[in-house]
């Protein structure tokens, strides 16, 4: 997954410090499940990013936090500002 890194790095996201195992383990408690291995890699490399116009218009997705994931799925379907078809989880 380094050359994801690669290509993300030059389009100045503010991404976050990798999440830890205990985070990731902590998560996964959380929501009553285990990560795909593939996105738990990801959230090794960097726990989320900051939302930024730059990260906006580079990233078709926004990459929550594992903090903010537990929140917004503790939110349910009363998002802020998510379209009524979007399907979150």
């Amino acid at each position: 997954m380094d050359w994801l890194l690669t290509l993300l790095r030059p389009l100045a996201i503010n991404f976050g410090p990798p999440a830890t195992e205990q985070q990731i383990g902590t998560f996964e408690e959380q929501i009553g499940a285990e990560l795909p291995g593939d996105l738990r890699q990801l959230y090794q490399l960097f726990n989320g990013y900051e939302k930024t116009d730059s990260a906006h218009s580079a990233l078709p997705m926004r990459l929550h936090s594992l903090e903010e994931s537990v929140t917004l799925q503790g939110a349910g379907e009363n998002w802020p500002g998510l379209p009524a078809r979007a399907q979150p989880f």
